[in-house]
């Protein structure tokens, strides 16, 4: 079809935007409908436009970050007011002006436009778009080749960004396994056995329920006839990891994964067992707990708790586990947390010394929490520092405190460093804050902090009145198993001792006369004839296996030995899941690992306008625009080259795609959270028509090239990511 002479076209690159010629009247050059990157005015809503908690321009909104559909964005190319469907993004409270849609993320990138290892994206023919207001609109959808990443870009399901860790993605795979299938069913090829995907006791087969609908599936070969059955046959989508591979997920009412979820009660992704509702959402750019938002795991809880709590789930808040789970929970409910907390004496029955424990800001001036805001303190005398109300010397010299409570040992105890006596059978002014806990799914061990300090040392060094502090763990089928010989006690020395005086570990001070400043303000710093009378620990860290998804026990003890004075206190700090397999062990916390580092990255876009306009017209590159996420100050260039063939683009000027409107007009554009020092630019639109006849371009060129430039922060700390983005080109008469 010829279009009538003077009629705008619009070819809509790389999805479907819809665009056609208005009667508006001239609104100036660049993108109007949303104001000009920077322009913080937030639209008007017209009346009775946000009732009913409408989402349009102008309209409040909670979900920050989402973008809704919109009418009215309009912009001018070549003199010709042309307008079309937008999209609004809520910001601040309230959703921004309408913007012509950017498509969402998706294509090929490369290393360096034309340099070694380019690799331009493949175009899809032409076709008319769907749903066109525009009889002559047309679209080119990207079909992206099957290596999306370089060595400077990785496309993830968020968008174009920096190398990090790749999850699974929606995209063509190849290999992977169906049970017994002769290959995976999200994979064509031969015709499979009905059933031979189901390996599971009562699992469904998704092969019988297709070749019952498509017999050809089961005798002529899994075509994409089958796999186009997937979804709606049996509720599966495939996935591609970043090798490729594929994965069947199910949304339905068996569990495929063996992680205790199925698809419609709490797991959104069935083929991986590491993600469901039990899990925990590791920072590792999946939703692994299914709850709709990525890396959004609460991990400091522990704010404004109060010094002297008697509240048991305070001090779980207080050493960073920050969710609790209910007992006999299923489904998407039955999530991982504290079952129970309790604060009892060594048996774990019985209340403990009311002054016995704390939640401290800090524990004299060097002992900081170790994550969060606050620590736990349990202790044989008081849990407090000098100046605190209800302060009590720990040193025997002095009196020290007796809270006038026994107890029995925990099983197993008191043992003492061989050669060491041990002595009695009560236990004095004993503290335990027991924790019931159930297990993420996906975690395979946890660690946390504890720093131990007695004012035994050095006088009562190797003797029966020696204060200990164990954390017993039971409940766990983790393997390595815990030596019996341990009595389930996982903080422990080389030799297996449980802490006190006489482990390997106990540091501060260097020497019986010295000073330390870890002991500064505590209590355990004073002087004991010419001897200092404490020491401490410094801060030790434990860690132990456990299996995902499992009810665990875990208590922290500690008690006097013999007597009821010269007191010990404990810290205990930053408890956290991991998903890495580990042995039961102690020692000094490990510097923390370098931190990810960000370089620099490049993503081209090539576009081949030929055959878009008829012979009486030509060819006028429009609107560019854009969403990206860019913090900490990192930021995305935009630049452009226009060519008469695909590899002229490689020797073609380069320039710098400029704002066209508002207060940044005429400067380069950039994606970022605050452009100039003033404007928020991660998302916005120009006409790069403008930018070709600054600088002396030509306009009707065919083929041009959009190039991307990621640049991290300065600290490399943090890249940005392009979410989404689109040109649309129009034609106009020929001279």
């Amino acid at each position: 079809m010829t279009p009538a002479r003077g009629r705008t076209r619009w070819a809509c690159l790389p999805f479907v935007v819809v665009a056609v010629a208005c009667d508006a009247p001239s609104v100036g050059r660049g993108v109007e409908g949303a104001p000009p990157p920077g322009d913080a005015a937030v639209p008007t809503p017209a009346p009775n436009a946000c009732e009913e908690g409408a989402a349009a321009p102008g309209c409040p909104c909670d979900d920050e970050g989402r973008v809704v559909p919109c009418l009215g964005a309009t912009a001018v190319v070549d003199g010709r007011t042309v307008c079309g469907p937008g999209e609004a993004r809520c910001r601040d409270g309230r959703f921004g002006t309408c913007r012509l849609n950017p498509s969402r993320a998706g294509g090929e990138a490369s290393r360096d436009g034309g340099g070694p290892g380019f690799s331009g994206l493949s175009l899809g023919a032409p076709t008319d778009c769907a749903d066109a207001c525009d009889p002559f609109c047309t679209t080119f959808p990207d079909a992206p080749s099957p290596a999306l990443d370089t060595d400077t870009i990785v496309a993830t399901d968020d968008g174009l960004t920096l190398p990090g860790e790749p999850g699974l993605v929606e995209s063509p795979c190849q290999g992977g396994t169906s049970g017994t299938c002769a290959h995976s069913i999200c994979e064509v090829g031969a015709a499979l056995s009905a059933g031979c995907d189901a390996t599971r006791p009562g699992e469904p087969s998704c092969v019988a329920a297709i070749c019952g609908v498509r017999p050809a599936c089961c005798t002529a070969s899994w075509s994409t006839a089958c796999t186009d059955l997937l979804a709606g046959t049996c509720g599966v989508t495939c996935f591609a990891d970043e090798a490729e591979t594929c994965f069947a997920c199910y949304e339905d009412d068996f569990d495929h994964d063996g992680d205790g979820y199925t698809g419609r009660d709490g797991d959104c992704l069935d083929c991986d067992p590491n993600v469901n509702a039990g899990a925990y959402d590791f920072d590792n750019g999946i939703d692994d707990d299914c709850d709709g938002f990525v890396d959004n795991e609460v991990t400091e809880c522990d704010d404004g708790l109060p010094l002297a709590s008697s509240a048991p789930g305070d001090y779980a808040r207080a050493i960073e586990l920050c969710r609790s789970a209910t007992t006999g929970a299923t489904g998407a409910d039955r999530t991982w947390g504290v079952l129970d907390a309790a604060l009892t004496r060594a048996s774990g029955s019985g209340a403990p010394h009311a002054r016995g424990h704390s939640i401290q800001s800090s524990f004299g001036a060097a002992n900081l929490p170790q994550r969060g805001a606050r620590l736990a303190a349990l202790s044989t005398g008081t849990a407090r520092t000098p100046g605190q109300a209800g302060y009590v010397n720990p040193s025997g010299q002095f009196a020290s405190f007796s809270g006038g409570t026994t107890s029995a040992y925990p099983p197993g105890f008191p043992k003492n460093a061989a050669g060491c006596p041990s002595t009695g059978t009560q236990a004095f002014d004993s503290v335990r804050l027991g924790l019931q806990i159930r297990v993420p799914t996906n975690a395979r061990s946890f660690s946390y902090n504890f720093n131990f300090f007695s004012s035994e040392y050095p006088e009562w060094v190797c003797t029966a009145f020696n204060d200990h502090f164990v954390a017993l763990l039971t409940g766990s089928t983790a393997t390595p198993v815990n030596p019996p010989a341990n009595s389930d006690n996982v903080s422990f020395d080389s030799n297996g001792d449980p802490v006190s005086v006489n482990i390997a570990f106990f540091v501060e001070p260097s020497c019986p006369t010295c000073n330390s400043s870890v002991l500064a303000g505590t209590g355990f710093d004073g002087r004991c004839w010419d001897e200092t009378c404490g020491g401490g620990t410094d801060w030790l860290f434990t860690t132990a296996p456990v299996v995902g998804g499992e009810e665990i026990t875990l208590q922290f003890i500690t008690w006097d030995q013999g007597d009821a004075f010269w007191d010990s206190t404990v810290l205990v700090d930053n408890f956290r899941w991991s998903a890495q397999d580990t042995t039961i062990k102690t020692g000094v916390e490990p510097p923390a690992p370098p931190p990810t580092l960000f370089e620099e990255g490049t993503f081209v876009r090539d576009y081949d306008g030929r055959g878009l306009c008829p012979d009486t017209m030509m060819i006028r590159w429009g609107i560019w625009s854009w969403q990206a996420d860019a913090p900490g100050g990192s930021e995305v260039v935009f630049r452009v080259a226009t060519a008469d063939t695909a590899v002229g683009l490689d020797a073609a000027p380069v320039d710098a795609l400029t704002f066209t409107a508002g207060d940044v007009a005429g400067a380069p554009a950039v994606a970022a959270d605050a452009y100039l020092g003033a404007y928020d630019t991660q998302s916005g639109g120009l006409v790069v028509d403008e930018t070709l006849v600054a600088n002396g371009r030509r306009r009707d060129a065919p083929f041009l090239r959009v190039t991307s430039q990621l640049s991290p922060s300065d600290d490399q700390l943090f890249a940005p990511t392009l979410t989404a983005w689109n040109l649309t080109v129009t034609c106009v008469d020929s001279l």
